[in-house]
């Protein structure tokens, strides 16, 4: 730290000075951190000034702050690239499918890249090497010929694509089988993250559900769909249109190979937030206790019919569609075999979906804002 208010800044960045280009540096909690204002090298670190600092008192009184340079401000990552800091967060997954818990963190000891993981049943962290030879060993096991669909829709030839597609992927040799996976043990936990600068407040709650091939999967369309699939709706119309008490609701169902979530999502204020958890709960309820009336369920089963065909108009649309289809199902439905499966739900299978999904110990919570005192506890969510 210098007389005249210079700040000594150790970078972690390959060449120090690059710390300079970004200028606006942040505290760990997002807030603003320093304003560079000018910088030079000083043997692995920089002696910058910065906005507002003026004094040595003012440049003492920065010891130790760690800065960041926000996720946003980088650069796009090259083809064969990524960020560390995009990898926390991820699901961690067993050979076998089976996960086992979050990327919590990335280190480095000196000895390379290591991930820290936090287990999903709680309990110690552990740690991972992240390494070149990892990532490539998982690649060789997962981007088999055996798991590879490719698919194409549009005005095309079979044989040319064939011709196009055979030089590209002839060459991938065989692995056999890859590990069934199994569905991941799900953690119903309530998570309040209070953000300052953030004016309204954006909740989520969801439930487990069906992974994408179940025998029950147009049953929770259904569910889905009455819910918060559309402005008919009931968190639509209830919520909304009615009360008034969020600019954005909605409900949406995610199913994947293994497993699956039915999501609500309110944008609202901190003053009614209180109140949509309660709508969305007494929604819940609901639909656990009532059956769905019949002019309810057609009204439903048609807007379920019509985004299902109006999904299908895009080239894109087709084309992800054979690939889904194939993947998880070994075979294509046609529109009709889709359009029947809908219509042969009836309102007891929706309220049996309602009661499989809807328990309150299964419900997770997640809710950012500025939420000061704001709490929401398991009792909150009886339904």
């Amino acid at each position: 730290f210098g007389v005249r208010g210079e700040v000594r800044i150790t970078a972690f960045t390959q060449e120090p000075l690059a710390l300079a280009r970004f200028r606006e540096l942040k505290r760990q909690d997002g807030s603003p951190g320093l304003t560079l204002l000018s910088a030079r090298d000083a043997k692995g670190s920089i002696i910058c000034r910065c906005a507002g600092i003026e004094t040595k008192d003012q440049a003492d009184a920065l010891r130790g702050l760690r800065l960041f340079i926000p996720r946003e401000a980088l650069p796009p990552a090259d083809e064969d690239e990524f960020y560390l800091a995009d990898l926390i967060g991820l699901a961690v997954v067993t050979p076998e499918g089976e996960t086992f818990g979050s990327v919590k963190s990335v280190q480095d000891f000196g000895a390379g890249d290591i991930l820290e993981i936090a287990p999903a049943e709680g309990g110690p962290t552990w740690y991972l090497a992240f390494t070149r030879e990892a990532v490539l060993d998982y690649y060789k096991r997962i981007y088999t010929p055996e798991n590879i669909v490719i698919t194409a829709a549009g005005n095309l030839d079979h044989q040319t694509l064939l011709d196009l597609v055979r030089p590209r992927f002839e060459a991938i040799p065989p692995a056999g089988p890859v590990p069934a996976m199994q569905a991941p043990a799900t953690h119903a936990r309530i998570s309040l993250k209070s953000k300052k600068d953030l004016e309204q407040v954006h909740m989520c709650m969801g439930v487990p559900s069906f992974g994408i091939a179940h025998e029950d999967r147009f049953h929770s369309y259904v569910l889905n769909t009455v819910l918060g699939g559309g402005m008919s709706s009931r968190l639509f119309q209830n919520i909304r249109e009615k009360q008034g008490l969020a600019y954005a609701v909605f409900s949406e169902l995610m199913p994947y190979a293994d497993t699956g979530c039915l999501t609500v999502y309110a944008g609202t204020s901190l003053e009614s937030a209180k109140n949509v958890v309660d709508c969305v709960v007494k929604e819940f309820r609901s639909l656990k206790e009532e059956p769905v009336p019949a002019e309810e369920l057609r009204r439903s089963r048609d807007h379920l019919k019509g985004s299902l065909m109006l999904g299908l108009e895009s080239t894109s649309s087709r084309m992800s569609n054979l690939a889904r289809q194939e993947l998880h199902f070994g075979r294509f439905f046609s529109l009709d075999e889709l359009v029947e499966g809908i219509e042969k739900v009836t309102t007891e299978d929706v309220q049996r979906m309602a009661q499989t999904f809807f328990d309150p110990n299964r419900i997770a919570v997640a809710i950012l804002g500025n939420l000061g005192d704001f709490k929401i506890t398991r009792e909150d969510l009886a339904c």
